[in-house]
């Protein structure tokens, strides 16, 4: 029936095939016009927010932290600070985690601690720099932020 250009090589390729088969071996196909079909218990008509509710109601006790959408900043700084909320920024050690080669994660500024999300914003010393420069340019004193949602409640508040 299948006809591989390989065979699984390993034992967890073997179950992976092995799932996939009986997934596919309970769909039946028939001839007839094909169709979008939403099927939600709770509620009658199909929308983008009935999904997100849905995913939402899914997903259990495993989910990032809240994050609220901020109306004022622009949106590439939304996404940025919801992937630093959910520790999917490009940073070293989430490289390294991906399996991308990544010789050495010291941070390349101070070159003393792996370069995670918290210590790109917060930890690193040449950061402080950045950060008093940035208090000085918005009329701020001077703050020290400890972990990504601390900024988000921080700037949220400022509206």
């Amino acid at each position: 029936m299948w006809n591989w250009s390989r065979q699984p090589e390993s034992d967890a390729e073997l179950k992976e095939w092995q799932e996939c088969y009986e997934i596919l071996s309970r769909i039946s196909l028939n001839n007839n016009k094909d169709i979008l079909e939403w099927n939600d218990d709770n509620r009658e008509d199909f929308s983008v927010k009935a999904v997100r509710l849905a995913l939402i109601e899914d997903r259990g006790d495993n989910h990032p932290p809240e994050f609220e959408w901020c109306k004022w900043m622009p949106l590439k700084c939304n996404i940025m600070v919801w992937r630093c909320n959910l520790d999917r920024l490009a940073t070293r050690v989430n490289l390294r985690r991906r399996n991308v080669n990544i010789t050495l994660v010291l941070c390349p500024l101070c070159d003393e601690f792996e370069k995670t999300v918290e210590h790109l914003f917060y930890a690193c010393p040449m950061v402080d720099m950045v950060w008093s420069a940035f208090s000085d340019w918005c009329n701020l004193p001077i703050f020290m932020l400890l972990i990504s949602k601390t900024l988000w409640k921080f700037t949220s508040s400022r509206i």
